[in-house]
């Protein structure tokens, strides 16, 4: 049977689609946020968000380590930066859904540069494309954008609510309530709390004929 439900607890939206022949849980969680957002950005340069991304630590560890970890447990995890939205997408046992979600929670609130990494990727990229810059950081990168693509994952990991979690697989809907009762809060949220303005209005009482 095929279930589809699409729900809000706090200020995490998730869209449950769950058939019960899949053994993996393919999930997706999409931020409002993309190479349109970060100011000053180079005509080539949103094509190394993503890469960038890639090429940080998460935990402590490597993003090469910490993609190493995500393997052992059967999980696969990639990212995509669009014009107005940042992806991060794969799929992982269903059996696995809590660890999905602390990888994830690690991948937002634990991530920190690498310019070790980022560093090399540059003078890898370099010689891929044969190019180089007048700024002899390697691929053709307007000078500073580390620090942008920094502050915009930032921006991006602070702001969770405005995404979306999508999960698709064999998922048993009670087991994922209290998976993400657990785990949802520790997402950074923006507080969007607005106090109401007071206003004094009298009111009427009657009909009205037009």
């Amino acid at each position: 049977s095929m279930l589809f439900s699409a729900r809000k607890w706090g200020n995490l939206r998730r869209i449950i689609d769950s058939n019960g022949n899949w053994i993996a849980i393919h999930y997706s969680l999409s931020l409002n946020g993309g190479t349109g957002n970060v100011e000053g950005l180079g005509a080539d340069d949103g094509q190394y968000l993503t890469d960038y991304l890639d090429n940080c630590k998460v935990s402590g560890v490597t993003g090469k380590e910490f993609r190493d970890a995500l393997r052992r447990r059967g999980m696969k995890m990639n990212f995509e930066v669009g014009h107005s939205s940042t992806v991060i997408r794969g799929d992982v046992p269903s059996y696995e859904l809590e660890y999905m979600l602390r990888a994830l929670i690690s991948m937002m609130n634990e991530r920190t540069p690498d310019r070790t990494a980022w560093d090399y990727y540059l003078k890898c990229e370099a010689l891929r494309q044969k190019a180089s810059c007048a700024s002899g950081n390697g691929a053709c990168l307007n000078e500073g954008f580390a620090d942008k693509a920094e502050a915009f994952f930032n921006s991006l990991s602070q702001n969770v609510n405005n995404g979306v979690l999508v999960l698709v697989g064999n998922i048993d809907e009670k087991k994922l309530k209290t998976a993400l009762m657990a785990y949802a809060g520790n997402f950074k949220t923006t507080d969007k709390t607005f106090r109401r303005t007071e206003t004094h209005t009298r009111s009427f009482s009657g009909i009205e004929r037009y």
